[in-house]
């Protein structure tokens, strides 16, 4: 914590300030107190000393500085128990916390709200920028609001076009299945599409797995329509062995029989086969003689043909015989077989094609086996035929037959035949999730919209809820007025003496009562607006605030009473000696005598609690350059307690040693006061018609009047001084001396007519008054308050 401010050790380039040391015009033993007043007329330097503090405020508030002092400004401070240091921010911290109420301050404070003639009004640059952040955050809500609503629009869009997409899908489905006579998807709808779609949703591969070729789709959609079929029987296994047969046929073509042989039966195949045969009875039945002819067989004709037909050729015959007949059996098997065969119709659909491509190749191979079988007959019959003659055969390769094939698939449509519903509930699966895979794209589309949506949506969440989470910090800031509002009403009824100004509380800040009546903020007068930011000010120091310690703070107030009418001026006085009572240190500014004056009374009161100290700023001329500085208080504001003594002081000085032009321009305003105040004691009661100086109220002061009882003072004198005061001066609409400036160049002039008119009429008035005047400076450095 910085310790109390001891001096104001030197400010350089600081405005009017052009090179002030404390030491050389206030003095190095004298100090700063715990309650300080500097009083000094408009531009004598008070409103840059309260901005050389509004830089530390500001610094220690981390507030930007810039264009609050002139370019190049130089200040040093002196701390209690320190010595003088150069104000920089690294600094600060020698300081105590710093609060400054000056115009600035005023005109950062009331702040009316954007738009014509509002009614609002913001106490604080604070409560300003929280109002206008507010609004601003509200309008950025607005926008994520409508932003959001878009985005369920968008949402609410495309659902609606994904439901149409997917009642387009449950028609499709149900005209292919409800209308083929499915009971399940009958009233096959909307809401059934998307939760047969549920799975497919969570494993995407289902789409490709799930889709149909045409063909497939056609044999599906078959087997939905398919009527009822009947089982059919296997088809019986082959037990020969064709290979073999054909192996035997081969070697019985190609078999040589070396026997006697009878040429001219050799030569006569048919006859040969005859006589065998004849041969054969004869020996069965012991003949001697021929059963054709009769005649008895010649000797030796049966041993030759006995020899002609040797065993080895019986055999081979024999042999003949049963490859034959193997043959013959082979082949009646295989058109046993091939009659058998189920028609392709008559297997289910879903089977047929399969069916037909194993029953037709299993067809083929039967007739490969007969054509073979045909081929062996033939070779077989041409050696019958002659049996002498051998001839070699290329045995054919011949593959087995596929009969299990075909039997697997009769297995499997008994199977389906048996269990009808099971295969038109698989097909009718089938074919709903092949139309499902059809949406896939869709699908795909509208999961990547509603992901969109939902992030878009999730992301305008985030953002409202952080605005309203501010949006509802500034409110309590900005509504947090409803307590408050109470307290300022109060305030301002203290403050201006009056309660015909009253406060609202509303979100945007406060809205202004006049009499009970809405009130535009562009109505409020300077002295309303300089009440309103020393409350709010005054609000901010309050022991309950934030971060506000009022007894270890250093406390600058800078005319807090200005534009303020007489009547609210001692009601505004008091507040603010009573607000700033435990402050741990004040410096109070102000050009009003009257609030110096009472002012200095609270300090002397609080002698014991740190002390007081009072200094005047001036406006001096220092090689024709004008230039403020700081000093003691002139001796007839310290030892009087009207005002007047020390305008009357004022117009002796102006009158009797020259003045700097600068140090003349509030003389107009100055010797108003007089007047008025001398009129208002010497002709209490005018006559009708008599303008003011003498109780009544009017625009301008009538002074020719006065010329009978002036002879020392020529009427066009009177008429100088009667134009200079009428003319120059703020009349009876401002009350505050030197705050406007007037033309110099008959100032000093008419200052000694003005004395001159109180002496004709009360000699011993301003012989008593200028008794009491100490005898006046005669250096420019003295210059005006």
């Amino acid at each position: 914590m910085g310790k109390n401010l001891k001096k104001i050790a030197s400010l350089k380039g600081c405005g009017a300030f052009v090179d002030f040391k404390w030491d050389d015009t206030v003095g190095a033993n004298v100090c700063l107190k715990r309650r300080n007043i500097f009083f000094g007329w408009n531009g004598s330097g008070k409103t840059t000393m309260s901005r050389i503090f509004r830089v530390v405020e500001n610094w220690q508030s981390d507030k930007p500085v810039a264009n609050i002092l002139p370019a190049g400004w130089d200040v040093k401070l002196q701390v209690e128990g320190d010595n003088a240091f150069k104000l920089k921010q690294d600094k600060i911290d020698k300081l105590p916390p710093v609060f400054v109420f000056n115009r600035d301050f005023v005109q950062e404070s009331v702040v009316g709200t954007p738009g014509p003639l509002s009614p609002i009004v913001t106490l604080g640059k604070d409560s300003a920028d929280d109002a206008a952040k507010l609004k601003r955050l509200e309008e950025e809500r607005a926008e994520v609001e409508r932003k959001d609503t878009a985005t369920i629009q968008k949402q609410a869009d495309e659902k609606r076009d994904w439901d149409s997409m997917c009642s387009a899908g449950a028609k499709d489905i149900k005209t292919k299945l409800g209308e083929r006579g499915v009971t399940e998807f009958r009233n096959f709808e909307r809401d059934h599409f998307k939760a047969r779609l549920e799975p497919f949703a969570k494993e995407p591969s289902k789409f490709a797995a799930a889709r149909l070729t045409e063909q497939e789709l056609t044999r599906q959609l078959a087997t939905v329509s398919a009527e009822e079929r009947q089982p059919v029987s296997r088809l019986p296994m082959s037990t020969d062995d064709l290979a073999a047969t054909l192996g035997t046929v081969a070697e019985v073509c190609g078999r040589s029989v070396v026997v006697a042989a009878i040429q001219s039966l050799e030569n006569t195949p048919d006859v040969e086969a005859w006589i065998r045969n004849g041969l054969t009875l004869h020996q069965k039945h012991a003949a001697k003689d021929c059963f054709y002819c009769g005649q008895e067989l010649p000797e030796g004709r049966t041993f030759a043909l006995e020899k002609h037909f040797d065993a080895a050729y019986d055999q081979l015959l024999t042999d003949i015989d049963t490859a034959s007949a193997k043959l013959k059996a082979a082949k009646n098997a295989d058109d046993d077989l091939s009659r058998v065969v189920p028609a392709p119709d008559a297997i289910l659909a879903p089977l047929r094609d399969e069916y037909t491509t194993a029953s037709a190749k299993l067809n083929k191979q039967i007739a490969t086996r007969v054509k073979i079988i045909d081929q062996a007959t033939e070779h077989l019959a041409t050696r019958q035929k002659q049996p002498l003659k051998n001839f070699m055969l290329t045995v054919p390769s011949v593959s087995s037959l596929e009969i299990e094939a075909v039997n697997g698939l009769i297995d499997k449509h008994n199977q389906g035949v048996s269990d009808h519903r099971k295969l038109v509930k698989d097909a009718s699966d089938k074919v709903a999730d092949h139309v499902l895979s059809e949406y896939e794209e869709a699908w795909v589309a509208h999961v990547a919209a509603s992901k969109a949506h939902v992030k878009e949506r999730e992301k305008l969440t985030i953002q409202g809820d952080g605005l309203d989470d501010q949006i509802a910090e500034l409110r309590k800031l900005v509504e947090g007025h409803d307590k408050t509002a109470t307290e300022l009403n109060s305030d301002l009824k203290d403050y201006l003496g009056h309660d015909d100004l009253t406060l609202a509380a509303v979100p945007e800040g406060y809205k202004l009562l006049r009499r009970g009546d809405v009130a535009k903020a562009e109505s409020l007068s300077e002295g309303e607006k300089t009440a309103l930011a020393v409350l709010y000010f005054l609000r901010r120091l309050d022991p309950n605030a934030k971060g506000v310690d009022r007894t270890n703070s250093l406390i600058v107030v800078d005319d807090p009473i200005s534009s303020l009418d007489s009547n609210a001026l001692y009601a505004a006085i008091t507040f603010v000696c009573h607000r700033l009572e435990d402050a741990g240190q004040v410096i109070l500014m102000t050009h009003s005598f009257t609030a110096f004056r009472e002012w200095k009374k609270w300090c002397k009161t609080r002698a014991l609690e740190g002390g007081g100290a009072s200094f005047q700023c001036r406006s001096i001329t220092v090689d024709g350059q004008r230039c403020s500085t700081i000093g003691a208080v002139d001796q007839l504001l310290e030892n009087y307690e009207s005002e007047y003594h020390y305008l009357f002081h004022y117009v002796v000085k102006a009158s009797e040693a020259p003045l700097a032009a600068h140090e003349l321009l509030p003389l107009a305003n100055v010797a108003r006061r007089v007047l008025e105040a001398f009129l208002a004691f010497r002709r209490p009661r005018p006559s009708e018609g008599e303008g003011i100086g003498h109780g009544k109220r009017s625009m301008d002061l009538d002074l020719v009047q006065f010329k009978p009882k002036l002879p020392d003072v020529s009427l066009s004198q009177l008429s100088r001084l009667e134009r200079f005061v009428n003319t120059f001066s703020h009349n009876d609409s401002v009350t505050v001396p030197g705050s406007e400036r007037t033309p110099t160049g008959e100032s000093d002039q008419v200052a000694g007519i003005l004395l001159a008119f109180m002496a004709g009429l009360d000699p011993d008035h301003v012989a008593e008054m200028k008794s009491l005047i100490a005898p006046l400076p005669t250096t420019a450095a003295q210059g005006a308050p």
